[in-house]
This record gives C-alpha cells, structure tokens and sequence, in this order.
C-alpha cells in the first residue's frame, strides 16, 4: 500500500544542538497525525525538513512512495506537492481573500473555477473581496487553509494553526479545519503542544520527546496506555502511588487493583483523575477498598471539576468529576478506583 509519507532515521542538529535524531514514521493516505510534545522537542523542525526549508544531516523522505530527500539528493520545496499553514498565517496583506488563495495555483493552470470551489468549501463565498485586517481570525485561518490546498497538494502540513485564537474560537475553527480536510481528503500532520487539540483532531498521535519519538499511537492508546512515565507525565494528570504488583493485580492504598499489563515487584501506580470515584457513603460490595478522603480543595470547570483529597496518612490525590456534585472543603467522602490501572517499575535502593 502507498505511504503519502515515510521518514527514515531523520537526524538534524544546529551547531552543536541536536532538534531530531534517527525520527522515523509513517502516515497512510487520508491521515491526521500529530506530533504532540513540548516545546524545543523538534515537532516544527520536522515540519520544515518535510516541507523542504531545511536540509537533514542524514535521513531520508518519501512522498507517495517518492523520494523528495534520499542521499544528498533533495527536491526543492515547489516540487514536492505540499502544502503548509503557519501559525501566524502568513497572508499577503495587499491581497484579497481570493487573490491570497488564488496564489497558491499555478500560474499555467485557470484558477478561477478552483478558487470559487474553495471558498464555498471554506463558507467564505462573501469576504472573497476583503483584506486579511477585515477578516477575523478564524477567517483568515480558514484563507490560509484555502491557499494551501489550492493547488491540490499530497500532503498537508499545519504548524500550531490555532495557537494565535482566543479559546471559544478555537473550538470552533478546529472543527471546521477538520471537517474541511475530511471533506478534501487531506492527508495532514499537524504541530501542537496542546494535548486537547492533539487527542480531538487526530487519527494518531506521536509524542515526541527531545528529538525523537516517544510513542506513536491512537488517540484512546496514547492517552490511556503511555509506555513510560515520561509520556503519561506529558500527555495526562495522574496519581501516583506506590504498590507491589503479582501479574495483573497491584496493591496499593486502594487495595488490590487490576493492571492493564502485568508487572512484578515494586511499582508505581498510576490512576487518572477521570478513575477516582467518589461516594457520599460507603457504597455496598464494592469489589475494592473504599479509602476515607477529606477534600482539600477543588476547581470548577463548568464541564467537569477536579477536587484535592488528602487521606488520613496525609496523601494527595486528585479526583475528576462531574459538574452537577458539589464537594465543600473539608468535607469526607468514600474514595475507590475500580478500573484497570497501569504501574511503572520503581527502582529500589
């Protein structure tokens, strides 16, 4: 089967700073994959060796099983049928909505008809004759999208589009990104630090950790099976508390818990927030240890909360819940996890 795109064994450094090395993926046609990581970790270097502004010191790049980099050979970013969204749009101001996407075409082809279509696609059929400074921000993002898939790229590329609108924008323009490129059939990698952004719009998520990939998986695996702490740690809150697991079960101070892989020995255990249930009273014949908690404090997000508890030996732990409860300080409620857990190995001594 075709890869709309392969990169093998990338390895970049300026001066003596290393941005990637030896990263290696694949994304299938129709894809949305986003490399999710923090800051300084090589997601937009990535980004513009793929695009071809920068050159790797070794590695290779496939385009619809073409090479665009391969052995000192690389293809200048014109020739490589990609298309890039920056974060700050990079409109030309001097032109209208439609002469900035009619510029992405080439000059030999009629551009017209295509530019029509995507400003209908877009729902921007009325600000064709408006200036970036009389768009709003969505606006212009979705004229920056436009002009990038004017000339019917391979490949999409989206680095942080999002990042310059304010939060209830945000959401909306993100669906109607995604509902666009669906529409487009796009294949799309896509940049962000935001880890909403990255589990909501993407059909897999690669976290990348100082320069190489950590872990590459569906949104629901990264998420809810991160193959180290650092990933957990990056990609999700979590509780952490020691145990002992035998296979697949652990005790802890929740008593004896499930484990989605199993483990032997001293480990840390670690519970989502989303995992902690909290109970008024003792609820009957629950499977695992019900734990007294006092709650510390809490903080409302009108679609959910998250409450502090603190247990009687003194440990923190952090709950998630629905935003209907009330949890006043100081109050006791009846704590239990009943779902599978995951555990990392604790070194000893």
């Amino acid at each position: 089967m075709t890869e709309a795109l392969r990169c093998e064994r990338l390895t970049k450094t300026y001066a003596s700073q290393i941005a990637i090395q030896d990263l290696s993926f694949a994304v299938s046609p129709g894809e949305w994959v986003t490399l999710l990581g923090p800051s300084g970790c090589g997601k937009t270097t990535t980004l513009r060796l793929i695009m071809g502004f920068e050159q790797p010191d070794r590695g290779r790049i496939f385009i619809d099983d073409e090479a665009v980099v391969d052995r000192g050979m690389q293809l200048p970013p014109e020739k490589r049928s990609v298309g890039m969204v920056f974060q700050e749009y990079a409109l030309f101001p001097h032109l209208t909505a439609q002469q900035n996407i009619a510029f992405g075409i080439p000059k030999h082809e009629q551009p017209e008809q295509r530019v029509y279509e995507l400003l209908e696609l877009m729902e921007l059929e009325d600000y064709a004759d408006r200036y970036p400074h009389e768009l709003s921000g969505g606006q212009q993002q979705r004229v920056a999208l436009a002009r990038a898939l004017a000339p019917a790229p391979r490949l999409i590329l989206l680095d942080e589009p999002f990042s310059n609108l304010d939060f209830a924008l945000r959401a909306h323009v993100r669906r109607d990104v995604l509902r666009i490129l669906k529409e487009a059939n796009a294949t799309c990698i896509f940049v962000t630090h935001d880890q909403q952004e990255a589990f909501s719009l993407s059909t897999r998520v690669a976290v990348m950790m100082a320069g190489h990939i950590a872990q590459m998986g569906t949104p629901s695996d990264v998420y809810l099976r991160p193959n180290s702490r650092q990933v957990a740690n990056f990609v999700t809150e979590a509780n952490y508390l020691p145990g002992e697991a035998t296979g697949y079960s652990v005790d802890c101070l929740f008593g004896r818990l499930p484990l989605v892989h199993p483990q032997k020995g001293p480990v840390d255990v670690m519970i989502h927030p989303e995992q902690v249930e909290l109970n008024p009273v003792i609820p009957d014949d629950s499977p695992t240890l019900v734990l007294p908690v006092v709650v510390s404090w809490n903080e409302y997000y009108g679609h959910d909360q998250r409450i502090g508890l603190r247990t009687a030996e003194g440990t923190e732990i952090v709950a998630r819940s629905d935003s209907i409860s009330t949890f006043p300080p100081q109050s006791v409620w009846h704590a239990r996890v009943t779902t599978p857990v995951l555990a990392f190995s604790r070194a000893v001594g």
